[in-house]
């Protein structure tokens, strides 16, 4: 059954639409809606209907309104709402205002191509404001809002995925309307400041930005930000760098709730990150200091990626950063140098989440950072300061208390009384109560997460019975930060029933998210109504995504908790639990990945990331080789789409414990590492990895086919095809034998390409089609994607139309499940067949989906073969840019066979255009290029050629360059 929030309210099944007979009913629904897979209670529904002044056959009334929409709602025979003490409970597992997050979420994520179409999808969900009949209810308009603003910043990272991507078509006019409808809103300024600029506009652009500072300096009283009065600047004096495009990083956590009683500080922080490299917010657990990081780089107006530090040891921290921006381990240079190579070249806000107990190894990675990456700042929580130098630190002080029992403007009693009427929407603020909640304030010396948890209690207690039992509990000499968060943890603990306490403390093994199923696996027992009960006492947290209800603890209770289970005496022994649900879970994903539900299975582990690294750490820990390898297994197709290089490093790891090479999962595992080295391009390493595992093996067992995958591949990717040969023929034997449709569609797929390669496409189309029957069997999307290349690279020779149209659907099929290796291998595939047919606008339209892809994935081999490819093309159309990226091509690799002896005849016309000084010139200054200024020349010259501005065509009489490029 679909819900639809994002306009007016709609209940679908099937397509049908589902009637509600009364406003009563759709009031009902839309509370439920509001605070679905959570108990929400009568009191709060008896209010939302009648608001204060309730009749007295009102809880008789509900009951009754309850069972007709349950009715309503129970069409399919599935029940959705149950009866959940003090209340009820709604399963919507179908809510487009979910759908609508997990896209948001998914297009911080993506490249900026990806994100344009996701956030498309996203804003195509919306059919008015939110929750649009009964938004100013008092139950619904703390969500209504928050969906609004959600909207308006998903329209705004539509805009900033344009400017990424350089897709400039209606691109200012947009702008334009968005501005004039929130004119004090500096991120879209900033926005259309940059896209005007870009189109040469820059007289219009410092108009732009000088209206916002009057308007600002009117109607507020402030300046712009430090970020635009940089950009306005940068217009000025013509940057360069404005013009270039921006490289897409992993964004940021939206915000849970709105930020209360903190503008000033945020104000502060926002002027600080205009002044220093690095920012470092400090204070006790529970003062705020991850929600203030959060809001204040959501209004920073720079690309930013945040990094959460709680689940980490030390050993991690560079992985963790490495795989919160997106950078991969390169060939031949390890993972620190990796990951500042990566940054060096970039312009983005770092966010540092809980760097307290990783502070060492925080503090070397932040200098190397602010000594490498002059474009990177660096925004802290911790809580004591990094010491590095140049640091600014921000100590966050507790909310402002009240000046008198009867103030309600304080910050403290402001988030109070707002998460107090949260879970009682009639308390009101009289003298009485305020005099009370002032009290509670004062006790709790206004820190924020104190504060939270005992506004929970409001549910149950009055101020006046909550001011009197904190009373009794504070320590009377006057509890300060960290003691009155403990005071507040120890008075919650001790409400809780046996089993909750239990499940308490045993739910801090997790980091991150966790499902029901994986906290009943280390509870040992059931769990659903104990969880259900810490949902309501605010000690876990709760989100619903795309259907799936997920929990977490803050990391100051999750502390507490931990704490509570080793003075239990059972944390191993719950530790041990979690390893094995993951190991579990790992298992799964390994055939999931393998079918049909391929994109649903890579979201799993994504999501239980976290959760997964710990389970590493404590198998390696405890010397648990079994589940050590059978975890690393478990993640090996995931290693190659999502975060590979820390995941490898666990199975690196994990080969070395005792008596892995005689554990059945080993040489499992050494594929794994094996086949993520040949999508890095260390082919030889990942040979060695893999000769060594097969060596000892028996010819006839199963476990030598993903050895033999990589023994292909690497022959493939060299050019040995007879050797590719000899290994898919031995590999297909063995998956003929042992009935496994996954490597005989693997071994069909290198088999059709080194026919195909070696000048028999014939062959290879007909292998091909074998590698398609066996790809569609298996059920796996990205399987069938890779055989469609399989076809369309033997089409390319035999029948160039049908193979443009089997690229093109590789293109629409990978995308479906983030299949990324060969969406972009098809892109390729395009570029080339499309430049030797001479339509060239397709052709630098397919070149530069697939250098973006490249550049993405930071598969440099494969980007210089591409870029080699492209030269020829980019000789016709951006002769300045062609030789720059023959300069940077030539250092290095030169490549062999026909990628080297198609730049030769390149390197003579370019000469010949451009005279011996202009392009001696040319190729020295590409010689000294870094990787993203390549990459950055690369589609600059695409665009020149998109544009129109091509070079004077060769002298006749000369053969030229793109002659060369035309035979293939």
């Amino acid at each position: 059954m679909e819900f639809e929030v994002l306009g007016a309210l709609r209940v679908r099944h099937a397509g049908v639409a589902v009637v509600l007979g009364s406003r009563a009913q759709r009031v009902l629904l839309t509370v439920l809606l509001v605070h679905a897979g959570t108990v929400v209670s009568t009191d709060r529904l008896i209010q939302a209907l009648w608001g204060e002044e309730p009749p007295p056959t009102a809880l008789r009334t509900l009951h009754s309104h309850i069972a007709r929409l349950r009715g309503a709602l129970h069409a399919d025979g599935i029940e959705r709402l149950h009866t959940r003490p003090p209340g009820y409970l709604l399963d919507a597992e179908a809510l487009d205002a979910a759908e609508f997050a997990r896209l948001l979420g998914a297009a911080r994520d993506a490249d900026p191509e990806r994100a344009r179409h996701l956030l498309d999808a996203a804003l195509a969900l919306w059919r008015g404001p939110a929750y649009a009949e009964f938004a100013e209810l008092d139950a619904v308009r703390p969500e209504a809002d928050r969906l609004g603003a959600l909207r308006v910043e998903a329209v705004e990272e539509r805009f900033e995925a344009a400017l990424a991507a350089d897709r400039r078509d209606g691109l200012v006019a947009a702008l334009q309307a968005h501005v004039a409808e929130f004119p004090v809103r500096e991120r879209p300024v900033g926005q259309l400041a940059r896209a005007l600029y870009r189109d040469g506009r820059q007289a219009e652009a410092l108009a732009v930005l000088r209206a916002l500072r009057e308007r600002l300096d009117a109607e507020l009283g402030v300046e712009p930000s430090a970020p635009l009065r940089a950009l306005e600047v940068a217009v000025l004096r013509h940057d360069p760098q404005l013009v270039v495009v921006s490289v897409p990083v992993r964004g940021l956590p939206l915000p849970d709730t709105a930020l209360i009683g903190r503008e000033a500080e945020l104000a502060r922080v926002a002027a600080g990150l205009g002044e220093h490299r690095v920012l470092t917010l400090t204070g006790p657990g529970g003062v705020g200091k991850t929600t203030l990081a959060l809001h204040a780089a959501h209004g920073s107006g720079m690309a930013a990626v945040w990094c959460e530090f709680a689940p980490l040891t030390g050993d991690a921290v560079v992985q963790a950063v490495a795989g919160a921006v997106g950078a991969r381990r390169q060939p031949g240079i390890g993972r620190t140098e990796s990951l500042l190579t990566f940054l060096a070249e970039r312009e983005l806000l770092l966010v540092l989440d809980n760097c307290e107990h990783v502070l060492d190894d925080a503090a070397r990675l932040v200098t190397e950072i602010v000594r490498s990456c002059p474009r990177v700042t660096v925004l802290a929580t911790s809580r004591a300061a990094l010491g590095v130098a140049g640091e600014w630190l921000h100590p966050i002080p507790p909310l402002g208390l009240p000046d008198s029992p009867e103030d309600d403007t304080a910050p403290a009693v402001r988030l109070f009384a707002e998460r107090a009427r949260a879970v009682r929407p009639g308390l009101e603020l009289d003298r009485t109560n305020l005099r009370h909640i002032s009290e509670v304030c004062r006790r709790l010396d206004g820190l924020p997460l104190a504060l939270e948890l005992a506004a929970a209690r409001v549910r149950v207690l009055n101020p006046a019975d909550l001011a009197a039992r904190l009373a009794a509990r504070t320590d009377p000499l006057g509890a300060a930060g960290a003691r009155s968060l403990r005071a507040v943890l120890d008075w919650s603990y001790a409400l809780l029933g046996p089993a909750e306490q239990r499940l308490f403390a045993r739910l801090s093994v997790f980091h991150g998210e966790f499902g029901a199923d994986a906290a009943e696996t280390v509870n040992g027992e059931p769990a659903l109504d104990p969880l259900a009960a810490l949902v309501d006492n605010s000690l876990v947290t709760v989100a619903e995504s795309a259907g799936t209800t997920r929990f977490a603890m803050l990391e100051t209770v999750r502390e507490y908790g931990a704490d509570l289970l080793r003075h239990r005496g059972e944390a191993d022994a719950v530790l041990d639990l979690h390893a094995a649900w993951f190991t579990g879970l790992a298992e799964r994903a390994d055939a999931g990945l393998r079918g049909p539900g391929e994109a649903h299975w890579y979201a799993v582990v994504t999501a239980d990331l976290d959760n997964l690294r710990a389970a590493h750490r404590h198998t390696v820990a405890a010397g648990d080789t079994d589940r050590a390898l059978r975890l690393s297994a478990g993640l090996a197709l995931a290693v190659l789409y999502r975060f590979p290089d820390e995941v490898v490093a666990w199975g690196e790891t994990a080969l070395t414990l005792p008596d892995a090479p005689a554990h059945p999962r080993y040489s499992a595992v050494c594929a794994a590492v094996g086949e993520a080295l040949t999508f890095g391009g260390e082919h030889d390493r990942a040979l060695i990895v893999a000769e060594a595992a097969l060596a000892p093996l028996p010819p006839d067992v199963a476990a030598r086919m993903p050895l033999l995958k990589i023994r292909a591949a690497v022959a493939l990717y060299q050019g040995e095809l007879d050797e590719c040969g000899a290994a898919t023929t031995e590999l297909l034997a063995l998956a003929e034998r042992f009935g496994n449709p996954w490597y005989r569609a693997e071994a069909l797929l290198f088999a059709g390409l080194a026919r195909t390669y070696a000048g028999a496409p014939a062959e290879g189309l007909a292998l091909a089609e074998r590698n398609l029957r066996a790809a569609t069997d298996a059920g796996n999307p990205s399987l069938r994607a890779w055989a469609l290349y399989n076809r369309a690279e033997a089409l390319a020779v035999l029948d160039p139309e049908a193979a443009l149209l089997g690229y093109s659907e590789v293109v629409a099929l990978a995308a479906t499940v983030y299949s990324v290796f060969a969406a972009n291998a098809a892109q390729v595939g395009l570029a080339a067949l499309h430049l030797r047919q001479e339509r060239i606008p397709e052709a630098l339209e397919a070149f530069g989906a697939a250098v973006r892809g490249w550049r993405a994935m930071q598969v440099w081999h494969h980007q210089r073969t591409t870029l080699r490819a492209l030269l020829p093309l980019l000789a016709r159309v951006a002769r300045t840019e062609a030789a720059l990226l023959l300069g940077a091509l030539e250092r290095g690799d030169p490549g062999f066979g026909a990628d080297a002896a198609a730049v030769a005849p390149v390197a003579a016309a370019l000469r010949a255009e451009l005279g011996e000084v202009a392009f001696a010139r040319a190729r020295a200054e590409g010689s000294v290029l870094g990787r993203e200024a390549v990459v950055e020349t690369a589609l600059a010259a695409i665009r020149i050629g998109a544009g129109g501005t091509a070079d004077p065509p060769a002298r006749t009489g000369r053969r030229g360059p793109g002659d060369a490029a035309s035979g293939g």
